[in-house]
């Protein structure tokens, strides 16, 4: 066996590791994105629609049986991608040099400069799922940036105080409006 198999496994072993860092543990919902409503799902989920609506939100899935609305809404978030993106495949100077032979010798150059073709802003997809089944209403909300390649570059969980309270109070107007 020839000797420099073993440190080309042990080599090829290290590419194969896991990552770098762990996941980091995402956070609980606030106490605000819970509540109780003594009032009957499909009813809520009706409401919890038009409000989402409202708020410029599509609704992507609804689901009757388990009181399931999910939305998303979509934002153009300007400038954001410029921090990741390389500079020198896309401006800067770009040029060429040639020399050709027929029945005369020709030589040119050609110097150019400009910024690329392409390019993009990143978009904020907010994702916000609720679930009402008769005795609670629960809602989760997902922010993400995601670049025009298609790359996400942040992920969170946005269940946070401020936005759930918002919502509650609009379903709440919405039912109390709707209510002869």
């Amino acid at each position: 066996m020839r000797f420099w198999v073993m440190p080309m496994t042990l080599w090829l072993a290290g590419c194969a590791s896991g990552p770098a860092t762990l996941p980091e543990y995402m956070s609980a919902p606030a106490a605000e994105c819970r509540w109780e409503q003594q009032v009957a799902g499909s009813e809520v989920n009706r409401h919890v629609v038009a409000v989402l609506e409202a708020n410029d939100f599509t609704i992507r899935d609804t689901n009757s049986e388990l009181g399931l609305v999910s939305a998303e809404r979509t934002r153009v978030v300007y400038g954001y991608g410029r921090y990741y993106d390389p500079w020198w495949p896309y401006s800067g100077w770009h040029g060429f040099y040639g020399i050709g032979s027929g029945h005369h010798m020709r030589s040119g150059i050609a110097i150019g400069f400009g910024s690329g073709l392409g390019g993009g802003d990143a978009q904020r997809q907010e994702r916000v799922s609720v679930v009402a089944d008769g005795e609670w209403v629960q809602v989760s909300r997902d922010v993400r940036i995601v670049d025009i390649d298609g790359v996400t570059r942040e992920s969170q969980t946005a269940s946070d105080a401020a936005f759930c309270s918002e919502l509650r109070t609009a379903i709440d107007a919405e039912m109390a409006r709707a209510t002869p």
